[in-house]
């Protein structure tokens, strides 16, 4: 599924919906602390240290082989538990375990119409970045891995300009978001995303989730 994100509309990122989505990428990050090898990468000074760079990347792959459990459990609140469990572990995670924990956060928080998705270009390039999409009339993105919320024409700018160096883009190379085959990116029942609200509560920002 390709999400549109074609959009001239400039949204301004510091409304009470942007504020809100951001201070759930801080409390994801102050409470999963993480490593990430690939974030590391995107450093100037990368090139001199990638034989660290290289033993995280393997200290990821097996993070991954073990957090494959969660994919099988059969509710929410035990894919969550598994997810949350392992990252504390391991204290590691790149992209892909930061859109996952937004996931999670989202759904705790009241966040309705979000699913993992992924950067590509048009043509089907992928860019290999993972993101938590978040649907609507004015679709936004939370990204805990660079640290930040916006609305979709916003996010795309700052792919394209203060973040190009991660992705390795051409200056104004396009950018869309397609949802990916996720174990998260399910229809949950209403019960289901209660019991998560209910045995997640500490992580819950907004009291009327």
């Amino acid at each position: 599924m390709q999400i549109n994100t074609n959009s001239n509309i400039n949204f301004n990122a510091r409304n009470p919906q942007i504020r809100f989505a951001d201070d759930i990428t801080r409390k994801i990050n102050q409470e999963f602390p993480r490593f990430s090898a690939t974030r590391m990468e995107c450093l100037n000074a990368s090139k001199l240290f990638v034989n660290e760079i290289e033993a995280q990347c393997g200290k990821i792959n097996k993070m991954r082989d073990y957090k494959k459990a969660y994919e099988t459990k059969p509710t929410l609140v035990e894919k969550a538990k598994s997810l949350f469990s392992t990252i504390k572990l391991f204290q590691l995670g790149n992209c892909g375990e930061s859109a996952e924990l937004a996931f999670m956060f989202a759904k705790i928080n009241g966040i309705k119409n979000c699913s993992i998705a992924g950067l590509y270009h048009p043509k089907g390039n992928d860019y290999d970045h993972a993101v938590l999409f978040v649907k609507g009339k004015k679709p936004y993105i939370i990204d805990p891995w660079l640290g930040f919320a916006d609305y979709i024409p916003n996010a795309i700018k700052r792919y394209q300009g203060e973040f190009k160096n991660c992705f390795e883009l051409l200056d104004d190379e396009q950018i869309i978001f397609k949802e990916e085959p996720h174990v998260l990116n399910y229809d949950f029942t209403k019960k289901e995303v209660n019991k998560l609200k209910k045995a997640y509560s500490q992580y819950k920002l907004n009291p009327n989730a």
